[in-house]
């Protein structure tokens, strides 16, 4: 989510205001460190959790919400990735493609130290990514066969159109393409938000352009 200067709000935002399932991490000493709030552009919004060990970032993108966890050596990672790293047989209870914030936020209570663990450990940190970028290959290969009327073996319901699909899944990617772009990963901004064209907003769609002029040069 890129931030709207001339629309945002610099009041800090309360956690409970953004994702209140999350409000145990106030007792792990987790304190807000930064926020963002944009009326104007759906309400959409943006707080950072802060701690020792590692730090919780909460995304409010047109009513949906994602959690990114990280640390200064890990880097920002969505935090069901990185519990499914954890345990494999964690369910990923979702709705339209997106994991349950009560079911995250439960499971990060309970696997707390190992997530300390991970995000500070350089050689896990290194199986993580590249169990994200296998995940993540996986999904959007599932969403093309999809697409395309191959047999879909994930969780989504059959009943769900691809144009729900392809909704579902600009939600969850869209928070990555923002990623890249600031970092200045264009080839990674261009994929992502050209895996989605057909739900980029205006200002996607213009980042989408930079990023593709920038990979000819």
């Amino acid at each position: 989510m890129e931030p709207n200067l001339s629309s945002r709000d610099n009041t800090m935002l309360n956690l409970t205001d953004i994702a209140h399932e999350f409000t145990f991490v106030l007792d792990k000493g987790l304190v807000a460190s930064e926020s963002m709030y944009h009326l104007q552009l759906f309400g959409n919004a943006l707080l950072v959790m802060r701690g020792t060990s590692f730090s919780l970032k909460f995304i409010r993108d047109r009513e949906q919400i994602f959690v990114k966890a990280g640390s200064d050596i890990a880097g920002w990672h969505q935090l069901e990735y990185v519990l499914e790293f954890l345990n494999n047989s964690i369910p990923r209870q979702q709705i339209d493609g997106l994991p349950v914030l009560a079911i995250m936020a439960h499971t990060l209570q309970l696997n707390w130290n190992k997530v300390i663990d991970l995000l500070n450990d350089r050689q896990k940190i290194s199986q993580l990514r590249t169990f994200i970028e296998q995940r993540s290959a996986q999904e959007s290969a599932a969403f093309s066969d999809r697409l395309h009327g191959a047999p879909y073996f994930f969780s989504m319901p059959t009943e769900i159109s691809p144009e729900k699909e392809l909704h579902s899944r600009a939600l969850r990617l869209r928070p990555q393409a923002a990623d890249a772009f600031r970092r200045k990963d264009y080839a990674k901004a261009a994929e992502l938000y050209g895996s989605i064209r057909a739900s980029l907003s205006p200002a996607e769609i213009k980042k989408l352009a930079f990023a593709e002029k920038r990979l000819k040069r």
